[in-house]
């Protein structure tokens, strides 16, 4: 008996007590303009009903599995991941919304061109309020060795995997997210792909991204072990540019300050200092960190709502 023909694209969506959003990023899948899809749901432990709401959807199209308990974004989709019978897979987060033509843009692309192996876009982000603003990501262009500095120097950790329609020989051939990030698992994804494929930008919005109250202090302190990380994994390739290893320095030493942790800050932040001794930036944080975690803390803080809010004035 001949195997029945798989979907072109499988839809990973992983998630995670998203009960009061887990409906409308199905929907938002549903009413995709292009229909040939699978939709892989991995449940990673929620607790909230988030399965019931799963289940009222009867489209046999959706496959739903589940794990006992939390493990982690990356191990969640590398489930999906094992599961996908496309040729093509998507990420979507279950707080998110794709735009109705995102797949069928993003399939077109990786049809007429076998050597792009991610396909993303820009996302739309929506605030509490209700209002939208533009999120342009970055062009990492179609050069191999470009691509590549710009995302081991973080200049591209923006690119969001909810926005990515990847080839599955990528996953074949590099393998799949490490389940020892909790952050970044796409960046680190997106370096060693780049060393073998092309990544490509559709210039315009694919997702709509939903503002939610998040642990600030929880999401930093991941970001911080996951830049640790990153730098051990890739120090061989880091080092060899002094401006890209002060960058790393700079942005655990940032981290570290914020959280309160100045010693250890300060002493990254004179590393990046010692490699890049003409960044004005530097040298401001490495002085605010003699007057003490609270008012580094403070006047990052401040600085970064500061910033916020101009762009949301200039983007309504």
């Amino acid at each position: 008996m001949k195997p029945t023909k798989g979907p072109v694209v499988s839809v990973i969506i992983p998630t995670y007590n998203r009960k009061q959003t887990i409906s409308r990023a199905i929907e938002s899948i549903l009413n995709q303009t292009y229909q040939d899809f699978e939709i892989i749901i991995v449940d990673d432990g929620s607790t909230d009903g988030t399965d019931v709401a799963i289940h009222s959807f009867t489209d046999p199209r959706i496959r739903y599995t589940h794990h006992e308990h939390n493990r982690g974004a990356a191990t969640a989709r590398n489930k999906g991941i094992t599961l996908a019978r496309g040729k093509y897979i998507a990420f979507q987060d279950s707080d998110d919304e794709s735009l109705p033509d995102r797949l069928e843009r993003q399939v077109e692309v990786l049809n007429c061109n076998s050597e792009i192996g991610i396909v993303y876009g820009d996302m739309i982000r929506v605030f509490q309020d209700g209002h939208e603003r533009l999120i342009k990501t970055p062009n990492v262009g179609l050069n191999h060795a470009e691509t590549y500095n710009a995302l081991i120097s973080f200049k591209a950790e923006s690119v969001g995997i909810g926005t990515c329609v990847v080839r599955r020989s990528c996953f074949e051939q590099i393998g799949y997210f490490d389940a020892n990030l909790h952050r970044f698992e796409e960046l680190d994804f997106f370096i060693r792909a780049s060393k073998l494929y092309h990544l490509y930008k559709i210039d315009a919005p694919v997702i709509k991204y939903y503002e939610v109250n998040r642990d600030e202090n929880k999401i930093l302190n991941l970001a911080l072990s996951a830049r640790k990380y990153l730098l051990k994994k890739y120090y061989k390739e880091i080092s060899k540019d002094r401006i890209c290893l002060a960058i790393h320095y700079f942005g655990i030493g940032n981290d570290l300050c914020y959280l309160g942790n100045i010693q250890e800050g300060r002493q990254y932040i004179w590393r990046s200092i010692q490699l890049s001794p003409l960044k004005i930036k530097y040298l401001i944080a490495l002085l605010m960190s003699f007057a003490g975690s609270n008012t580094y803390h403070t006047v990052v803080k401040q600085k970064n709502e500061i910033l916020f809010n101009i762009k949301k004035i200039f983007y309504r």
